[in-house]
Parts: structure tokens; C-alpha cells; sequence
């Protein structure tokens, strides 16, 4: 069976690492949560670790919003998505260009983004 492959544009919102109470980091992996609009498996990809040493996969807004994500999206310094995921799941249709200029508005420039190849 042939292989096929779709090129997406992702969008990084955050990256961090575990740190102990004094503010020292507990290993050297990253926790990422990047943005791929209109991906059919969902919009977000959370991740852990880098290179071959990685793991993660997409999800909607609404699986995010689960209590066991919390410490992922504060590792990644991305908690001011919270009230955009939680308009999304309401039906609110919030756009692409929304969730980019919420973006641009806490950091002060525009998200990192690059082009990734998925093969299925």
C-alpha cells in the first residue's frame, strides 16, 4: 500500500520545561504545544521531549480543557490559550487570525511557524 503525505502549517505557541519549586529545571525536555489550523485530527499538538526522544499527537480544544493537560499548558507557558479553547468549545468560531493576534498580543511579535509533512 502506498503511502501519502499532506504538508501543514503549525504554528508554535509555547515551549517549556519542568522546573522544581525553586525555578530549577527537572530534566531538559521540552513540553510544546503548537497550532495547525483546520487539521482534521485536531488543532493542537502537545508534545514532550525532542528529536527521537519525542512524543506527542494532535487534539481538539476540547481535550485541552481536561485537568490533565493543565500542567502541560503551564510547563509550555501557554495558559492565556485557556479562554480561547474554552470560546471554541462553546461554538464561538474563533478564526485562525484570532488565536494568532492572541498570541502577538503576550509575547509581542508573531508565533514561529514552519511546514510539516505528515504521511499516513
Amino acid at each position: 500500500m502506498a503511502r501519502t503525505s499532506k504538508n501543514i502549517r503549525v504554528y508554535s505557541l509555547g515551549i517549556g520545561c519542568a522546573t522544581d519549586r525553586n525555578g530549577e529545571p527537572i530534566h531538559s525536555w521540552p513540553y510544546m504545544v503548537d497550532y495547525a489550523p483546520g487539521h482534521e485530527g485536531g488543532e493542537f499538538c502537545l508534545s514532550e521531549g525532542d528529536a527521537r526522544n519525542g512524543n506527542g499527537s494532535f487534539f481538539h480544544a476540547t481535550a485541552l480543557l481536561e485537568p490533565s493537560w493543565r500542567g502541560h499548558l503551564e510547563t509550555a507557558g501557554v495558559l492565556w490559550l485557556l479562554p480561547l479553547l474554552e470560546r471554541m468549545v462553546a461554538g464561538a468560531g474563533l478564526s485562525e487570525s484570532e488565536i494568532l493576534e492572541a498570541y502577538r498580543q503576550v509575547h509581542g511579535t508573531p508565533p514561529t511557524s514552519q511546514e510539516w509533512t505528515l504521511y499516513c
